[in-house]
């Protein structure tokens, strides 16, 4: 079993169980991995977001990725929008993907392997090595969207994930009812739903309007070539 940690089980839900990559849109999953960390960080108690802002009581563990953050959120003088640590925090996704995989992988919850494309360019891969794992995630997700179960504020954090990657596809089981799932996410992660706690929505919040903001520079970058 993986721990209840929001950024791990994100990870295994994000994970193609054969190919051994993400199969999330890269722009989104690029964002919504700086909103898994802040949710981390919200479960450890070690922010609080007030005003839309985020006041923090971190400090060093040993951790890589978390100390890295540390000297980060330390560098600022007062405290900033949640949007400007989800930009901010987006420019480290690729280092916290791959601490957090590298940390999985030594744990034995996945199988690390590398190939060279050409013979050049490395690409790595990582497989599950329990698949119960990644169907643990999706059936306790499915439990709430479906069958109505109570939500905890974890399985909220997950649901919100998916609402802002668009991952319905990785927890339906036919194209009839990702519909349906899309609709009832929509419905939890609202935030006049009285489910969604302020903190994660107002994360959700930043991480979709920082997608869209993306989005909308990378299509304005190619009408102008």
């Amino acid at each position: 079993m993986i721990s209840d940690s929001v950024l791990k089980q994100f990870l295994f839900l994000a994970l193609h169980p054969e190919k051994g990559r993400v199969r999330i849109d890269s722009m989104r999953f690029r964002y919504a991995l700086a909103g898994a960390y802040l949710m981390e960080l919200l479960t450890r108690k070690e922010i609080k977001i007030e005003d839309k802002r985020i006041n923090h009581s971190l400090r060093k563990n040993g951790e890589p990725v978390h100390d890295t953050i540390v000297e980060i959120f330390e560098k600022q003088k007062r405290p900033r929008r949640v949007r400007y640590w989800i930009n901010r925090l987006s420019w480290k996704s690729r280092f916290i993907f791959r601490e957090t995989m590298k940390y999985l992988s030594s744990s034995g919850l996945l199988r690390h392997e590398k190939h060279y494309f050409l013979g050049i360019i490395p690409v790595n891969r990582y497989f599950i090595s329990d698949i119960r794992n990644q169907k643990d995630v999706v059936d306790k997700i499915r439990r709430v969207l479906l069958y109505n179960d109570s939500p905890s504020r974890e399985v909220l954090m997950l649901v919100s994930l998916v609402r802002m990657t668009e991952s319905e596809k990785l927890i339906a089981e036919s194209k009839e009812e990702r519909r349906l799932l899309r609709n009832k996410i929509k419905q939890l992660t609202d935030d006049k739903s009285g489910l969604i706690d302020p903190e994660v929505a107002e994360i959700q919040k930043s991480v979709l309007s920082a997608i869209t903001a993306a989005r909308s520079a990378a299509v304005t970058v190619a009408a102008s070539g």
